[in-house]
């Protein structure tokens, strides 16, 4: 099984985070999804979770996925720009679930 839109393809079970309006974060594991209602043109997904949340739509702010992930480097580069501030550059490289 898959979840996807235009720039992301993800096995079920995977992780999410849920942010609310108030920064409270609900983590959450998806076990399961099915193709959902298109909105307009964009393909949706009905997503299963492992346990409850209750929160209003309207108090929702972001639904992020989760991933294992690394620095793929002992480098990490800053770059200072004067009037504008600093860029921070580090590789990083998802890993499988330990």
């Amino acid at each position: 099984m898959n979840v996807y839109n235009d720039v992301l393809i993800r096995s079920a079970p995977f992780d999410i985070e849920i942010k609310a309006k108030d920064g409270t974060s609900y983590y959450r594991q998806v076990t399961s999804w099915a193709d959902g209602t298109p909105v307009g043109t964009r393909p949706t997904a009905d997503l299963t979770i492992d346990s409850t949340v209750t929160l209003a739509l309207g108090d929702l702010s972001r639904i992020s996925i989760l991933t294992c992930s690394r620095f793929d480097s002992d480098r990490i580069e800053f770059s200072h720009e004067a009037g504008v501030g600093v860029t921070v550059a580090i590789p990083c490289r998802e890993v499988p679930v330990p």
